[in-house]
């Protein structure tokens, strides 16, 4: 892979996201007011339950911040493919020597830089109005954003999969696609909850065993090396299907000219 395409990419992105007034409402306003609100309503119930709602306010703080990191980098990789979609961009690139496991890669380094920079203004908000530091949970915040993290990715791949293949109707995927797996993350609720054909799904995700294992440590100050693991494993199995989903879709597209009806 050349390093100063991959740049390339990478740089134009930026500048469009740094001097795009929607683009920086949408990466921090709607997670610091989720955080905001979210945050104010826990707090209400946990009065209302007394001790019976203990650390309910670290579960729905710390769930809303790591699903945030699916969801902005999953978002923000599938956003790389609609800009150049939408500024009509798209042959030019690929009629370069640009690959598509260089822009994948650019894709992924965007996604990561702009979400450390929300995953930091949530952080600060969270400390500044509940006094909630994410750094207590120490060593574990690097497995449980990374895990997450390339979840968003494998998620955002395959929407550009989706995208290329069947054209721009697929594009609303971007914003709503991750949502499906939402309720079978159990991002605030155990998995025990979950009727037994939905607790099947979210076995099947590693956001699941990132969020019981998050719960565990919450409560129990123990995070079961088995619930890494096998998101580990999933992460890097769906990430190669992935991967391999979008390169044979590429070059189909390529074949048949699909490329220039994204563009109509």
């Amino acid at each position: 892979m050349n390093l100063t395409r991959i740049y390339a990419i990478v740089l134009e992105h930026l500048y469009i996201w740094s001097r795009s007034l929607s683009r920086l409402t949408d990466a921090f306003w709607w997670p610091l007011m989720d955080l905001f609100v979210w945050g104010l309503t826990t707090i209400f119930i946990q009065k209302l339950g007394g001790g019976v709602f203990a650390n309910l306010l670290l579960v729905f703080l710390s769930g809303l911040i790591f699903w945030t990191v699916i969801y902005r980098s999953q978002y923000e990789i599938s956003l790389v493919l609609a800009e150049e979609i939408w500024s009509r961009n798209l042959l030019n690139l690929f009629g370069s020597p640009l690959t598509i496991w260089e822009f994948i890669t650019a894709g992924i380094f965007l996604s990561a830089v702009k979400l450390l920079a929300v995953l930091f203004s949530m952080s600060i908000l969270a400390y500044l109005l509940y006094a909630y530091n994410i750094l207590s949970l120490g060593f574990y915040l690097i497995p449980f954003v990374g895990s997450l993290a390339v979840f968003g990715w494998i998620a955002g791949i395959v929407i550009n999969t989706l995208i290329l293949r069947f054209g721009r109707d697929f594009e609303a995927l971007a914003w709503t696609a991750v949502f499906m797996a939402q309720p079978f993350s159990c991002i605030f609720y155990p998995l025990k909850v979950l009727p037994q054909w939905a607790q099947s799904i979210a076995l099947m995700l590693p956001s699941t065993y990132i969020f019981e294992g998050l719960r565990s440590l919450i409560y129990s100050g123990y995070f079961p090396p088995f619930n890494f693991w096998m998101s580990v494993i999933l992460d890097a199995v769906y990430f190669c299907l992935s991967l391999l989903a979008f390169k044979s879709v590429f070059e189909k597209a390529k074949e048949l000219g699909l490329l220039s009806r994204l563009l109509e």
